[in-house]
C-alpha cells in the first residue's frame, strides 16, 4: 500500500533522526528505522548515492516530514496524503516561512501566451512580498520561476520525484 509520510515523519522525530542520518543508511536499516517499503528506501538510497548529493548542504536539499524545512503544515489534512521526501532547490527556509506562498504549476508543452501569463503573475506576486513556489520542469513552472527572479522575488523550486528525474 501506500506510504502515509505522517506516519514516517512522526517515527523521524521519535528517533531524532533527520535527513542527513539516511546518507549513511543501507536499505535495510531505513526500511527498519523509518518504516519505508523497500521500494522507497530503494529509491533514496539511489538518489543519495549520486555524487551530488554527497556534500554537507544534503539536509538542505532533502527534507523530510518533521524537519525543520519541511512545509509539515502545508500538508495537514492534504489528499493524496504528504510526500515521503521533498528534494528542494533556493533557500529552503522559505518553505517554512512566514511570508505567504504562491504555487504555480502547469504544462510543459504551453503557448507563449500562457507563459506570459504565468511570467506577468509571479512577478506581481512577489511585488507583494509572496514566494514562488514550483516543479523545475520546463514551461509553466519555469516561466513562474523566471517571473519571480526577473522581479526580485523570492522563489523555491521543488522536485517530488528527486533531482535525477528533472525535466
Amino acid at each position: 500500500g501506500k506510504v502515509k509520510a505522517q506516519t514516517v515523519a512522526q517515527r523521524i522525530q521519535t528517533l531524532g533522526k533527520n535527513v542527513n542520518d539516511l546518507a549513511s543508511m543501507t536499505v535495510d536499516g531505513i526500511c527498519e528505522s523509518f518504516g519505508l517499503p523497500v521500494s522507497v528506501a530503494n529509491e533514496l538510497v539511489s538518489q543519495l548515492a549520486n555524487p551530488v548529493w554527497i556534500s554537507e548542504e544534503i539536509g538542505e536539499r532533502l527534507v523530510l516530514p518533521g524537519d525543520n524545512n519541511f512545509p509539515n503544515e502545508l500538508f495537514l489534512n492534504a489528499s493524496p496524503p504528504m510526500p515521503v521526501a521533498l528534494w528542494l532547490e533556493g533557500d529552503v527556509s522559505l518553505m517554512r516561512s512566514t511570508l505567504p506562498r504562491l504555487g504555480i504549476a502547469g504544462s510543459r508543452n504551453t503557448s507563449e501566451e500562457i507563459l506570459n501569463l504565468t511570467h506577468r503573475l509571479a512577478g506581481l506576486a512577489v511585488k507583494k512580498n509572496w514566494v514562488i513556489v514550483s516543479g523545475l520542469a520546463i514551461g509553466v513552472d519555469s516561466a513562474a520561476h523566471q517571473g519571480a527572479i526577473d522581479h526580485g522575488g523570492a522563489t523555491v523550486g521543488v522536485l517530488a520525484s528527486g533531482i535525477l528525474k528533472m525535466g
